[in-house]
């Protein structure tokens, strides 16, 4: 530890009190590879974007000016940014990519889909992204479609770098692939309560099952009070509401004893980088049926320990459904084969090994 201290030092934006405790994806890849960083002796700074409104124009101009005063502060020190933060920083990234006298690493967290935007705002976006990756040094992304989505913002492929993500540790005490002879089945999901998780199509899908006898846990934080109405209206209108639970955030042993407990998960999305709950559902020996999107092949091989339906078709959502609800075979082996998978998936250690390497080679190469 000793050789590598303060060998180079690194500047990582975050959001506002957001590096602890980890409450998305995102937040605990950021604090996981941030803890990784400090291990081995690296002096890393935090500098918190405090999310100044950019409607506000002279605020948020005041505040990029604040920011890039900061960034200028930590010459040769390597900055390390979220794309998700992108919007708060932008004219300090602006002005400090055309200065660049840092080096830059950006970890695309979060991917966007250009086609559900308005044509100007679909350009506008692709400008900003174009310019934010264009000017890095090197782009940390989650999987091989990031990769891909990243790339088509004319980006050198070569600084292009995946380092597929971990998940929690939660099946710790829980025996997995033990079949819970119940006539109700449970099925979970677990997510933010927003439009792109794509909730709602799981509401739609039930009732079109076959099968009648379900509970539904919905686990995650609200983060689009309007989206939670728009469910609470499909759910009322199909007569489900003795059906659907919601319960919030949950962690540790609150968040192990559900996925215990569940018969199937589900991951109704509609984009997603990676899909770090797979993982969890994987370690649980759960069937899962997820979107066909993203990064989430890159985990599930289709019908073999998991299955893949297209993203917003409930009917086929649905369909799956009742064949795992009925083909006991089927589930025995979606179970015992995504179970066995999590097992090869890769480690924390491996992923933040890995993005210390590619950090501290950018120190070496000046």
């Amino acid at each position: 530890m000793a050789e590598t201290r303060n060998s180079f030092g690194v500047l990582w934006t975050i959001g506002r009190n957001q590096m602890y405790p980890s409450i998305t994806g995102g937040q605990l890849i950021v604090s996981k590879h941030y803890e990784y960083l400090k291990e081995k002796g690296v002096d890393v700074d935090i500098l918190e974007n405090h999310s100044v409104s950019n409607e506000n124009i002279w605020l948020w101009s005041l505040s990029n000016l604040w920011y890039l005063r900061q960034f200028l502060r930590y010459a040769g020190k390597i900055i390390v940014e979220n794309n998700t933060h992108r919007n708060y920083f932008f004219l300090a990234n602006w002005l400090i990519r055309l200065v660049k006298r840092v080096k830059i690493v950006v970890f695309a967290i979060e991917i966007y889909d250009y086609d559900t935007m308005s044509k100007w705002k679909a350009w506008l976006s692709w400008l900003l992204f174009f310019s934010f990756y264009r000017t890095a040094d090197r782009i940390i992304v989650l999987s091989h479609s990031s990769k891909d989505w990243v790339a088509c913002h004319k980006v050198d492929q070569n600084r292009i770098i995946v380092i597929p993500p971990s998940a929690q540790s939660l099946n710790r005490h829980i025996s997995p692939i033990v079949e819970i002879q119940e006539e109700e089945v449970r099925i979970l999901c677990v997510s933010h309560i927003r439009h792109d998780k794509g909730q709602e199509y799981l509401i739609k899908a039930l009732p079109c099952m076959n099968y009648k006898h379900f509970a539904v846990f919905f686990v995650g934080l609200v983060k689009e009070e309007m989206y939670l109405k728009k469910l609470y209206e499909l759910i009322e209108g199909y007569n489900l509401g003795d059906r659907i639970n919601f319960t919030g955030r949950l962690v540790g042993d609150e968040l192990a004893r559900v996925y215990a407990k569940a018969t199937v998960f589900v991951f109704p999305t509609l984009r997603e980088a990676y899909g770090m709950v797979i993982h969890e559902a994987m370690s649980f020996g759960l069937p899962i049926i997820a979107s066909d999107v993203g990064g989430i092949p890159e985990i599930i091989t289709d019908g073999a320990d998991g299955i893949l339906v297209p993203p917003a078709d409930y009917r086929t959502l649905a369909s799956a459904l009742d064949h795992v609800i009925y083909n006991q075979v089927l589930r025995k082996k979606l179970r015992q084969n995504a179970y066995l998978k999590s097992r090869e998936l890769p480690s924390w250690d491996d992923g933040c090994e890995q993005f210390y390497n590619e950090v501290a080679g950018l120190s070496r190469n000046g």
